[in-house]
This record gives C-alpha cells, sequence and structure tokens, in this order.
C-alpha cells in the first residue's frame, strides 16, 4: 500500500511557492513520499518523483486534469499555499472508512451549480485525501468532465467579488461539487484545524495543523492561531489576522464562570444575574 503526498503546480511561481510548502511536510513527515506534477523540473530533492504536465493552462485546469495521475494507493493533495504546522499522518486513517475527504469551503459556495441541491455544500479543493479506487477513477473523470462543459454564459455568483477574483478562469470547486453529487463516494468532511483558510472567517477548536493561505510569517500565524485552543473564530480585519477568544471558561473558578457570562449575556445582563444569585444565597 503506497502513501504519498501530490503537488500540481504550473509555472515557475507556482513551483516555488510548492517547494515552501514541501518544505514543511519534510519537516513534519519526513518519510512520506512526495510526488510533483508540473511542466518544470524542481530543481530540489524534496520530490522523489517528477511527473510532466506537456501542455499546462496555468489556471485551475491543471489540477482537475491531472490529479488522477497521482502515483500513490492513498494520496494527499495539497495547493502550493498550504503550510503544515504538524505531523498529519493520521488524516490517512480516515480512508480505511472513506474514499475522500475535504473540508468545507468557508463559502457557501462560488456561484450556482444546477442540478445539485442548495443543501449540498462546497468543499475546498485545496486540501484532499483519496484512496485509488474505480469510484474515485469516476469522480475525477466526472470533475474534469463538468468542469469543461461549464456554461460559457456568465456565471449566477454567490461569492461576493468572485468575477473579479477569478477573472477569465472559472474556479473548479463548483465543478467538483456536483460531480461530488453525482457520485457514490464515501466523503469525510475534514475539521476546519486541517485546512485553516486564513483569508476567511473560520472557526476553530484544537490545535491548526495546516494552515492555508499566504501568511507574511507562518510562525507568527501558527503562534497567533493556536495560542489558545479553546473554540474560537479567526478573521481579516484590516490586512491583520484577528484571533477571538471564546471565553469557555477551562475551570470552575468564579472569574472564569464570570467571563462566559459576559461573553454570552454582556455587562448588563451578568451584573443582574449575579446580583440575583449573591441576594438569593445571602437570603
Amino acid at each position: 500500500m503506497s502513501r504519498g503526498i501530490l503537488y500540481i503546480a504550473t509555472g515557475r511561481k507556482s513551483v516555488e511557492e510548492t517547494l515552501r510548502s514541501a518544505a514543511t511536510v519534510r519537516r513534519y513527515m519526513p518519510n512520506l513520499a512526495m510526488t510533483l506534477v508540473s511542466d518544470l523540473a524542481p530543481g530540489s530533492d524534496l520530490f522523489e518523483q517528477h511527473i510532466p504536465v506537456d501542455q499546462p493552462t496555468f489556471g485551475p485546469a491543471d489540477k482537475v486534469d491531472h490529479i488522477h495521475r497521482s502515483p500513490y494507493d492513498e494520496t494527499l493533495y495539497l495547493d502550493s499555499d498550504t503550510l503544515l504546522l504538524a505531523d498529519i499522518r493520521p488524516l490517512f486513517e480516515l480512508l480505511q472508512q472513506f474514499d475522500f475527504a475535504a473540508a468545507l469551503s468557508p463559502y457557501r459556495a462560488q456561484f450556482r451549480v444546477t442540478q445539485v441541491p442548495d443543501a449540498f455544500p462546497e468543499y475546498n479543493s485545496g486540501v484532499l485525501l483519496f484512496r485509488r479506487c474505480e469510484v474515485i477513477a469516476e469522480l475525477f473523470q466526472k470533475w474534469s468532465r463538468n468542469y469543461h462543459d461549464q456554461p460559457s454564459q456568465k456565471p449566477e455568483w454567490l461569492l461576493p467579488g468572485g468575477k473579479h477574483i477569478y477573472g477569465g478562469d472559472l474556479p473548479n470547486q463548483p465543478a467538483l461539487r456536483r460531480a461530488l453529487y453525482q457520485s457514490s463516494v464515501r466523503i469525510a468532511a475534514l475539521p476546519p484545524e486541517y485546512n485553516c483558510r486564513i483569508n476567511f472567517p473560520g472557526a476553530l477548536h484544537t490545535p491548526v495543523k495546516l494552515i492555508h493561505g499566504r501568511p507574511d510569517s507562518a510562525q507568527k500565524t501558527a503562534a497567533l492561531l493556536n495560542r489558545k485552543t479553546l473554540p474560537r473564530v479567526h478573521l481579516m480585519q484590516g490586512g491583520k489576522l484577528k484571533v477571538l477568544d471564546s471565553s469557555m471558561p477551562a475551570k470552575q473558578t468564579f472569574s472564569a464562570r464570570l467571563r462566559w457570562s459576559f461573553h454570552q449575556q454582556g455587562l448588563w445582563k451578568t451584573l443582574r444575574s449575579s446580583l440575583q444569585r449573591l441576594l438569593f444565597r445571602n437570603g
């Protein structure tokens, strides 16, 4: 049973960014195999294999059209803008029960997809775990077909600013959403700590294990995200990452309960309920 990391990167800038990501994989998982699918040779010993791309599009289609070329029985695909903060090999245990795993996209959907119920989510395609099997081969065929068969008319964008963000290339996640809905693939939803999209608001609980974005400093971002590991939310404000503590009491002390009440009810309700408890106790 072979197992490894797959990157798909076309163009010099993307390959250079991939090397940064792959270096974090080597730091935390030094013995895990890695393969690069690219139009360019990596020029690095980080990868055991280089699978060439003859006619790259330098866009979302490169992932869609080449992800099936993974040489592994069990594959963790990573986008070039991912950074590991921990050993995430336990992810592969999911493939004992599921065929495919991905985190829900932090936004509802990029644009409206026909023949898919509104209640079916869109998955982020930057971190994908899958095993080699017939249903996954069929999924990737459908994904590619759906992507290239997308209507040429203007999409009904659900992501604000989507048209300007993606320019001339349509994103590949809506096509994946439709392919997953049409498939019999067993899907596991990854917790956000395994695909923390720092550019979008999100909720966290346990330590973040994988950052998905382009922080100015990976070390400072990791320290901020994992300063506390109780329930918390992160968001960007003015170009800076903010992490808001949930104020959940870690200890059953008066000050902890008071802080939790203030967070949940506000100042006046906290004072009123505290006064009521005090009067009841002394009455």
